[in-house]
């Protein structure tokens, strides 16, 4: 939130507020990406690159319909700040095949092929999935895995915030089901 003059605040991660931008590391080739700012659509703080490619990914919320969807894009030159509907912008929903989208803190492998992320419901524990990340950006992802019920009260300091090993082959999550914050671990896939 930015404080205004008069003491008030305005909200930037709604839909109409915050959207993303890139930037190189010597502050140059600033970038828009195409997500948020419609009004529906909201970016949630969420980001990361899909492995070492210059594709990017995100989790945005949606008021209607209600979901927390997993958007990549690749970056495109600056032209303000349009949110989705930047020029030129490519947006490819990869959870979009998933019977209830509800995802929120994610990652991906070295090689950008494989996704962990959590999910909702957050009254229930929430949800760890595994995904295939498609080479094709127009394809989904279409092998959703259920790995387990995490069991997090999802507080903010227990969010899971899982992340995979560089080699795709063991996964890491946050949880608070035994009462204290603990990490743990999930393997098992090919």
């Amino acid at each position: 939130m930015s404080a205004m003059r008069l003491g008030q605040f305005t909200k930037l991660t709604g839909g109409d507020g915050a959207d993303i931008h890139v930037i190189a590391d010597d502050g140059s080739n600033f970038r828009d990406l195409p997500w948020g700012r419609d009004g529906n659509e909201y970016c949630q703080g969420h980001q990361c690159w899909i492995g070492a490619s210059d594709r990017a990914l995100t989790s945005t919320g949606k008021r209607a319909p209600k979901c927390a969807e997993l958007i990549e894009a690749r970056a495109v030159p600056h032209v303000g700040h349009e949110g989705l509907k930047t020029p030129g912008g490519v947006r490819n929903d990869l959870s979009r095949q998933h019977p209830q989208p509800d995802f929120y803190h994610f990652a991906t492998d070295a090689a950008g092929t494989r996704l962990i992320t959590d999910s909702g419901p957050r009254d229930g524990g929430g949800g760890l999935w595994l995904g295939t990340i498609p080479r094709d950006e127009t394809q989904a992802i279409q092998d959703w895995a259920y790995l387990m019920n995490p069991g997090s009260s999802w507080q903010k300091h227990t969010h899971i915030h899982p992340f995979l090993s560089p080699d795709g082959k063991t996964g890491f999550f946050n949880s608070d089901e035994s009462g204290e914050s603990q990490c743990y671990m999930v393997r098992g896939w090919a």
